[in-house]
């Protein structure tokens, strides 16, 4: 029975969903792994990614790492101590806020006159 507690923990969080705007495109470790959307493996060894969030020319990035949780001690204790190296867990959801575009300085601002004062002023 113990057994069938643990792969039901398993397979309550095995992902970890990144959300952001709907067209912008996320990377995890240099890596496209969705657009608005994405999931990465949520448990395993301690490590460190790097989720990159690129929209309209902006970037922003932020860094996650696993965490030592509770679970990570049952996994440890039903798996003659091997779950404490591989039962490390990111969070279940990561938000990144889109960044804003890039101005470009050659455009109109919205609302405002062309730089160059002639048609479409």
């Amino acid at each position: 029975m113990p057994q069938a507690a643990l792969v039901a923990l398993l397979a309550a969080g095995c992902t970890t969903h990144i959300t952001t705007h709907p067209e912008a495109r996320i990377y995890v470790d240099d890596e496209l792994v969705g657009t608005g959307t994405a999931e990465i493996g949520r448990i395993g060894p301690p490590r460190e990614v790097v989720i990159r969030v690129e929209h309209q020319g902006a970037v922003v990035e932020r860094t996650i790492d696993r965490d030592f949780e509770a679970t990570t001690v049952l996994f440890g204790l039903f798996s003659f101590y091997t779950g404490f190296y591989w039962g490390w867990s990111f969070p279940e959801e990561v938000h990144i806020d889109a960044p804003e575009p890039a101005h470009n300085p050659w455009l109109p601002k919205q609302g405002g006159k062309s730089p160059w004062g002639g048609p479409g002023t």
